[in-house]
This record gives structure tokens, C-alpha cells and sequence, in this order.
């Protein structure tokens, strides 16, 4: 349906003007100053106003190649139906005695211990305990050291089977891009924080911060320790909090998505923050000499395939290149009533695979040999084809298979075990990197690569038409007395056809036809022979062709004499009023015959005019005063009104 809108430009401006403030940073410079490959901004908004958040755009050149079109497929789905899986969590820190137990702090009131984590009834609960816990260890020097601490707590992180050994980019987490969700809830308490986090070597992002649960605010934060900051800190953090409402004490869903574009936040479906890598920069001259130099983040889709000058903000560095790991816990901000529980019903990790299936025919012919190749994998993978094909030859990565059924859809499957894709050298074996090694163009090929530390099984299919076109699925939007003058026949399953393949429509009822490709615009006689309209449709490509024929049954209009009538609502309306003509017999309704104007009754004061035709309209009422109106329009020169109120 044609929709008319006579507020587009004030909805235009305020939904650019939400997006602008979301996803971009802006600075005045004079007019005249020199634009480098290296631009700071001085503004940290939306991020706090200190020299943590450092908000520097750098020049690069890439070849963006496009977007991993795979879908997401589950890494971890865990329930605690089945109890506490040691191979997917554990419950420390993966670190030397003794920051297993207190991550980075020995002088925290509490340290992390076993006997605070357990499942009830299929949900995972984190405690508090005020038991005065200790602990001993050997420090750097040999000498034993005995820790006393008030509190105990339970947390969850996840298990890194190459952790505690020598040092190598994988031991530095589990997971590299992916979807994390979870099903929490925490106690409406200010005695403890709650945080949903993810670290790495040199790299943190924390999902929520949770530092009064008697209220409802969070914190959400990037944290690099390599990037230099203003005051020459190698610790940038871009943190920002937001009121989300009284969080507490009921299960929300949390979830991040890290892709190699972007960092998404959303909680219960819904997003709240979004951090972008890549940004397009845009000038704007103002007024006493000074311009606005903006950079707008970019999502995958929003960067032209090819050679691309954009420019990347400091602060997503090394997430291009290492993996970090999942941690749920909690820690002590008070002085907790000992009865403080973070639930946790289910957590899931998703990834998309880096497998690529590219075949060098993807509609053979009936007997045609073919072969598909699997790339962006350092393993040798499993194969598996529909019935409709037979595998003739497997070598390594690349299959042979040989169509059996014609006009059919098959698919040929294949399968890894995990993302895991050699993880660069190098550079990146070593902690305190610098920020050209981490970008050097040897590490690209693996920016855009998921990665994950599991065996689970990665599969990734690809459709396969073979022969003669199928059969379409064809749908139309017939309606009585042909609204907009005729009706639409289009195939639904488009995807499905070769690109070179021909569509020829012919009709064997009265009626004028439009062809468009894989469309079908029809203007019928009247008079139609019992209702019906009969078509057929034939379908070409390289292995020959298909020919589909059809009737459909075309309504009566109820009435065949009569004008069209306007047809408006909500009446009384305060917001928005739609409008339009129902029509009642098959004559074309031109716009140039159907002129309308809406006056305020009273003060015969013009709010809007226009042409009705076959379309509907919506305007607007928002800023107008109570009262009547009157839309007054001609149908064929024969001139008609009707009101409606306006009540707010």
C-alpha cells in the first residue's frame, strides 16, 4: 500500500537526529585547519568527561570483502538441568595462586569460593557468605602468606582448556566474536555489585555493572589496557550509565553481540548501547569561521564492498585479534545480610562459522559434475548431500558431486569441529603490543574470523537448484473492484532461480498485461468469464524449461454504479488521522480527478490539500486546535465533504 505523509521531513529530522547522537562523535576545528589521518576528539561524550576515554579515529585502508552471511549456531546452550558441566565453567579464575580466588585485589574484603556455587531445581544460584574464609599461598619470593577476608562469594567463569600454560594469543580467552545471553536475576541489594563481564589479555567488556540494586542503575564498559590515554594512562575505558528501571529481583535477559563491526547491548530483546570500529567521516561548514568534522559508525552492511578509506576508533584495538573470556559474579560494596542470591536460570553462547561453501556451479543440469570447495578452516572437514546428489570424489576440502533428479533443490553440507581458526603469531604472543603491530596487514585476513576453544560441531549448508526450473510459489493481492486499477502476480520464492533464467507470462482471459521479470501486473476485463482469471507462466534456463498454469478467482464488487466513498479514522482523532477513497466498481481513480483540501470549519483555515487517487494518506493532528474539520474533495468534477474532530 502507497502511503502519503505529509510529516516526513519532521519524522525524517527526529529519527536522524536519535541515531546522529547514538553513533557518532563530532568537533568544531577553524575552517581553514587540515584534516590528518589522525584526528582526536576533545568532547568525550556520550562517555564520561575524564582522559579514560580516549576517542582517537584513525585513517585505514581496507578491502572489505562483505559480511559473514551464516547464521548463528549454538556453542554453549547450558540450563543447569543436567548440573555444573566442568568442561564448559569453573568456579576461579584461571590464574597462579592465589588472584584464582581474588582476580587482581589481595586486599579485598572477599575471595571467591567452591561451596557458593550449587543448583536448585535447574537454576544456578550465586551466594554471599559471611564465614571469614582463608587462604595460603607461596608468594614471589618463596614465602608462605596466609589471607584472612570477611566474605566468601561465589563465581562463575568460563573454561579455557589451553589456560595456565605458556603464553599464546589462545590462552588469552575462549571466545572471539559471537552472541552471549543470559538469563539473570540479582538481589535488591547495595551491599553487593553483580556484573556480567568478559576478559581477555588487554581487553574487558562489561555487559552490566550492577552497583545499587535498590535502584535501577547500570553500568556498561569497554576497557583496553593498551590504549594510551590523554594522560599518558594505558588503561581507556568508555563507560556509561543508564536508569533501566527497577532490574532487581525478577529474571531479565542480557546479551551481547561482538561482531567484528560492532559491540550490541540489549537487555529483555531490547538494545541500549551500541560500539562501533569503524567510523565515515563528514564535514559540515558553520558559521564564524569553524567547521563540524563528525565520524559516524558503520555497521557491516553500511561499508561498500571493495577498497574503502574509513577510519577506526582507538578504543576497539585488539578485538579484532584476541579472545577473552565469560565471567558471572558478584563482589562487596557494604555490608551484606548474608542472604544476598544472584540466580541465573540459563546461559548461551552463539557463533556464526567462518566455513565458506563456494561452488563453481550452483544450478547444475540433471547429470552435470560439479565441484564445492570449503574455505576459512584449518581442518579438514565433514561432507554430507541430499538425496538429489551423489558424491562422486572427495579430496580434502573440495567435492565432487553429480546431480540425479531434475527441477529438484538440494544441499550440500559441511561440517568442523569448533571456529577454530589458527589465531595470528607474532605480535600477538606477546603481551604490551603496540597499536600499529596489533593492525599490521598480516593480521587482517583474521579480524573478520570467530573463534572458540570447544568441540562443538560447526555446520554450515548450501542450497543447491539442479535442472530444470522448480515449480514457483506464486501469490497475488486481488482485491474487489481492483483497488489500484489491477492486481499483482509475484513469485515468492525468487531466490530459487538462476539469475539468467527467462519468465514469460501469457493470459488466456481478457486483460492487459505488464510483465516485470518475475511479476505480473494485470488489468482484466470486467466482464471476466465466471470469475476467473487463467494464466501461464513459463519458466527458462540453461537445462531447459517449466511451464506453470493457473486460475484465480477474481471477487465481485458489491457495488458497480456508485462513486467512490471517503473512508477516514480514528474519528475523533489526536495524533494521526488516515484517510483514502473505498472504491465500489473497477474505473481507475487518477489523482489529477480527485482533488481534496482539509479546512478548519470556523475559520475557514487550510491545514492541507493534496490529491487522493488510489492511494491512502495519513496527516499529522497533533499541533492543530480542537475543534472541527472538514475534508472537502471532487470525484469526476461532483464535489463531497465530510468531518471530523480533532479532540486531544
Amino acid at each position: 500500500m502507497k502511503i502519503k505523509i505529509f510529516t516526513l521531513s519532521i519524522i525524517f529530522f527526529f529519527y536522524s537526529s536519535t541515531l546522529f547522537s547514538q553513533k557518532s562523535h563530532c568537533r568544531k576545528l577553524h575552517i581553514d585547519a587540515p584534516i590528518g589521518d589522525t584526528i582526536g576528539m576533545i568532547d568525550k561524550s556520550p562517555y564520561d568527561q575524564n582522559t579514560r576515554a580516549n576517542l582517537v579515529f584513525y585513517k585505514r585502508n581496507i578491502n572489505h570483502l562483505g559480511c559473514n552471511e551464516n547464521e548463528y549456531q549454538a556453542v554453549v546452550n547450558d540450563d543447569f538441568k543436567n548440573g555444573f558441566d566442568t568442561t564448559i565453567w569453573q568456579k576461579e579464575y584461571p590464574y597462579s595462586t592465589p588472584f584464582n580466588k581474588v582476580h587482581s585485589s589481595l586486599n579485598d574484603k572477599y575471595i571467591n569460593t567452591d561451596n557458593n556455587v550449587n543448583i536448585e531445581n535447574g537454576i544456578l544460584k550465586l551466594h554471599v557468605a559471611k564465614d571469614n574464609p582463608s587462604y595460603s599461598y607461596m608468594d614471589e619470593n618463596g614465602i608462605s602468606q596466609t589471607k584472612n577476608h570477611p566474605y566468601s562469594l561465589g563465581m562463575i567463569h568460563s573454561k579455557n582448556p589451553l589456560a595456565g600454560g605458556a603464553w599464546k594469543i589462545e590462552a588469552s580467552g575462549c571466545y572471539k566474536f559471537g552472541k552471549f545471553s543470559a538469563r539473570i536475576k540479582f538481589p535488591k541489594s547495595d551491599d553487593i555489585n553483580s556484573a556480567l563481564w568478559f576478559y581477555g589479555a588487554g581487553n574487558e567488556i562489561d555487559a552490566y555493572e550492577i552497583f545499587h540494586g535498590t535502584g535501577g542503575r547500570i553500568r556498561s564498559s569497554i576497557h583496553q589496557w593498551n590504549v594510551t590515554t590523554d594522560n599518558n594512562n594505558t588503561h581507556a575505558e568508555y563507560g556509561l550509565d543508564a536508569n533501566l528501571g527497577n532490574l532487581s529481583e525478577k529474571f531479565n535477559i542480557w546479551e551481547i553481540e561482538w561482531t567484528p563491526y560492532k559491540i550490541t547491548w540489549s537487555l529483555n530483546g531490547k538494545v541500549f548501547r551500541v560500539f562501533y570500529k569503524y567510523y565515515k567521516m563528514t564535514t559540515r561548514n558553520l558559521k564564524h569561521n569553524k567547521k563540524s568534522v563528525c565520524f559516524i559508525g558503520l555497521d557491516c552492511f553500511e561499508i561498500p564492498i571493495g577498497n574503502n578509506s574509513i577510519y577506526e576508533l582507538s578504543g576497539w584495538n585488539s578485538f579484532s585479534t584476541r579472545p577473552i573470556d565469560l565471567i558471572l559474579g558478584m563482589g562487596i560494596t557494604g555490608t551484606p545480610k548474608n542472604n544476598e542470591v544472584i540466580e541465573i536460570d540459563w546461559m548461551k553462547i552463539e557463533q556464526k562459522p567462518n566455513l565458506q561453501l563456494i561452488a563453481d556451479d550452483d544450478f547444475p543440469c540433471l547429470n552435470q559434475a560439479f565441484k564445492v570447495n570449503a574455505f576459512h578452516t584449518d581442518q579438514i572437514v565433514s561432507w554430507e548431500v541430499s538425496n538429489n546428489l551423489d558424491i562422486i570424489d572427495i579430496h580434502e576440502n573440495e567435492l565432487t558431486v553429480v546431480a540425479n533428479q531434475d527441477s529438484s533443490i538440494g544441499w550440500i553440507e559441511a561440517s568442523v569441529y569448533g571456529n577454530n581458526i589458527d589465531l595470528p603469531e607474532g605480535n600477538w604472543t606477546t603481551i604490551g603490543y603496540t597499536f600499529n603491530n596489533e593492525f599490521s596487514e598480516s593480521a587482517l585476513p583474521f579480524h573478520n574470523f570467530s573463534y572458540n576453544c570447544t568441540d562443538a560441531i560447526m555446520k554450515v549448508r548450501k542450497e543447491i537448484i539442479v535442472g530444470k526450473p522448480i515449480l514457483p510459489i506464486l501469490d497475488n493481492d486481488i482485491k474487489p473492484c481492483f483497488t489500484y486499477g489491477g492486481f499483482e502476480i509475484s513469485i515468492k520464492n525468487d531466490v530459487q532461480y538462476n539469475p539468467d533464467s527467462e519468465f514469460q507470462w501469457s493470459s488466456f482471459s481478457d486483460a492487459s498485461l505488464v510483465e516485470n521479470y518475475q511479476s505480473l501486473w494485470v488489468i482484466p476485463d470486467t466482464s471476466l468469464e465466471n470469475n476467473y482469471f487463467e494464466y501461464e507462466l513459463t519458466i527458462s534456463n540453461k537445462c531447459g524449461f517449466s511451464v506453470y498454469e493457473e486460475e484465480i478467482f477474481v471477487p465481485d464488487c458489491e457495488n458497480n454504479s456508485n462513486l467512490p466513498t471517503l473512508v477516514l479514522y480514528p474519528n475523533p482523532v489526536n495524533n494521526i488521522l488516515f484517510f483514502g477513497l473505498q472504491k465500489t466498481n473497477y474505473e481507475v481513480i487518477e489523482p489529477s480527478s480527485s482533488p481534496f483540501f482539509i479546512v478548519q470549519v470556523g475559520t475557514g483555515r487550510i491545514m492541507g490539500q493534496g490529491e487522493l487517487g488510489e492511494t491512502s494518506h495519513q496527516i499529522n493532528v497533533t499541533n492543530w486546535g480542537e475543534g472541527i474539520y472538514e475534508i472537502a474533495y471532487q470525484i469526476n468534477g461532483e464535489k463531497k465533504s465530510t468531518t471530523f474532530s480533532v479532540i486531544h
